[in-house]
């Protein structure tokens, strides 16, 4: 599943929040069609959607974009 911010340093936010859980997760760029904003996303396992939205939820992380949540 990819996740897709607003702006980078809401992804680095992100990333900071996801390590500090010890979450595996990967950031990638985000190619300009999907997102004009923000040209970069991050990539999580989808069994870890729900602990992923939680953690972001507690921290106020926005999240702008999900892409390849559903199962």
């Amino acid at each position: 599943m990819l996740m897709i911010f607003p702006t980078v340093h809401w992804t680095l936010c992100a990333e900071k929040a996801l390590k500090s859980k010890e979450l595996e997760h990967i950031v990638v760029p985000v190619p300009p069609h999907v997102n004009e904003g923000c040209g970069l996303g991050i990539k999580v396992d989808l069994i870890l959607k729900d602990l992923v939205m939680q953690i972001f939820q507690q921290e106020q992380i926005p999240v702008e974009k999900i892409l390849g949540g559903k199962c």
